[in-house]
């Protein structure tokens, strides 16, 4: 992919779908979350589970994240307001926090 993908998310928002994502019973640890850009709305897609969090930007692919990140951010959510979700160079980056793609 060489054209960074950017959206703007609320805070709020991703926390709660961050949260959703932490509650969800997984036990292998290199379980992939699918990110997606459909209708306004980044989706975190995980087999059947999905959560939508409204957006603005442009973005394209599919990208895939460990869960063990996503639960990391939970933790930690990002301080920013609208939080900046990007996806270049086989990396997506949530604030400042970022991990490579899942091959």
């Amino acid at each position: 992919m060489s054209e960074e993908c950017k959206l703007q998310v609320d805070r709020a928002e991703l926390i709660e779908a961050l949260a959703q994502i932490s509650r969800l019973r997984h036990r292998i640890s290199n379980t992939r979350v699918k990110l997606l850009y459909e209708n306004g709305e980044l989706v975190f897609a995980l087999r059947r589970f999905r959560t939508r969090v409204a957006a603005k930007g442009v973005w394209q692919g599919e990208p895939s994240v460990p869960i063990s990140w996503l639960r990391k951010l939970a933790n930690v959510p990002p301080s920013e307001d609208p939080v900046k979700v990007r996806y270049s160079d086989a990396r997506v980056a949530i604030g400042e926090g970022s991990s490579p793609v899942c091959a």
